[in-house]
């Protein structure tokens, strides 16, 4: 005799629920199999440090951090911007930063027990004229009778008829010390030289004065302003990776004591492998 028909239907609908429920518990017995067998990601921990840097490393040292937290999205840089390299020491001095970039260092600084730095580029400071002077060369000799005061007229070094501008930078300004340094050598800049608070103020008033004669650090070079040879030599990044350019300085790192942990990784980046290809396209790198 035949069964009825609904009592088929539940040994159906019985026999289907026992299978699917198989599957499920199989799905879920994969699940958990996969989970405990799962290699745990690592975690990576953040790091954060502040870097107080002058007007004169500013262009550079802005590409190189850039470039280094793209590498490493766990790492936060703060800039810490000053003026001139005084500044940038004060707030490393007053706990405002953990590392500086300077254009120049005291020697108070580098004699200093527990002070730490290190150069990361070659820079060039730079002579630079209004773009209808037609002098394009200098010796040392001749910068240095116009900073003093003792060449007035541009007639008497090939150029137009108008009286020679000098244009110096502030004090404290880190190009200002290695420009007395290389250039001066102990002697005073004319009283009657105008004084600007920046390389970009330098580059400004020049390419508006006709007579003006000035300097700045090579990363603030720009078209409106006419670029002089020292010696024969014009600035560049070969000429400073091979020594030819006379009026050359290091940037430093620098802290008030040695770096250590991410501060570390940072410094060694900067010095050697990337850092010193992205220090190569624009100035002298270290060795």
């Amino acid at each position: 005799m035949d069964r009825p028909r609904s009592n088929q239907f539940s040994l159906l609908a019985l026999r289907s629920a026992r299978v699917w429920r198989a599957i499920l518990m199989g799905m879920l017995a994969s699940m958990l199999l996969g989970a405990c067998t799962q290699t745990p990601t690592p975690t990576v921990e953040t790091f954060c440090f502040r870097l107080a840097l002058d007007a004169s490393t500013a262009p550079l040292v802005e590409e190189l951090v850039a470039a280094y937290c793209a590498e490493r999205p766990h790492v936060t840089i703060e800039l810490v911007r000053a003026p001139n390299a005084e500044r940038a020491l004060q707030a490393l001095q007053e706990v405002q930063a953990d590392l500086v970039s300077v254009s120049w260092l005291p020697e108070r600084q580098k004699a200093g027990e527990e002070a730490w730095y290190r150069p990361f580029a070659r820079d060039a400071i730079v002579m630079i004229t209004h773009p209808s002077n037609p002098v394009g060369d200098l010796t040392l000799l001749q910068l240095r009778d116009i900073f003093q005061g003792q060449t007035l007229f541009w007639r008497d070094l090939g150029g137009l008829e108008i009286d020679i501008l000098p244009v110096s930078r502030e004090e404290g300004a880190g190009t200002r010390a290695s420009f007395e340094s290389l250039v001066m050598e102990g002697r005073n800049v004319t009283p009657t030289a105008v004084v600007m608070p920046s390389g970009r103020a330098v580059v400004e008033y020049v390419s508006a004065h006709p007579g003006a004669i000035g300097y700045v650090s090579l990363g603030w070079l720009a078209p409106a302003v006419n670029l002089l040879a020292l010696e024969g030599t014009a600035p560049s990044p070969g000429a400073l990776e091979e020594g030819r350019y006379l009026l050359a300085r290091p940037f430093y790192l620098a802290a008030e004591r040695p770096p250590g942990d991410g501060l570390a990784e940072f410094v060694e980046w900067v010095s050697s492998g990337n850092g010193q290809e992205i220090v190569r396209q624009h100035y002298g790198p270290v060795p």
